[in-house]
């Protein structure tokens, strides 16, 4: 998903150093799961992508764990 995202932007000339040190500073995290919510993520279809509708430039980072009713706890 971010690496699709990125070439598109890559592409149409927008893709720069700062924006890559935004991203990662504000959109990207590390998520420990159990086996029971991989396999709800999976049902749901959203393993490896984000719910129907949602825009990676102001959707919720957490939406898919969301949907499925996954708690996440940070630190």
């Amino acid at each position: 998903m971010v690496y699709r995202y990125l070439e598109a932007l890559h592409r149409q000339g927008k893709l720069t150093e700062a924006f890559v040190a935004k991203l990662i500073k504000e959109k990207l995290f590390c998520a420990l799961i159990t086996k029971e919510e991989d396999a709800l993520l999976s049902k749901a279809g959203l393993r490896n992508k984000m719910p129907e509708g949602w825009s990676f430039e102001t959707g919720d980072m957490l939406a898919r764990y969301r949907v499925v009713g996954i708690k996440m706890h940070t630190f």
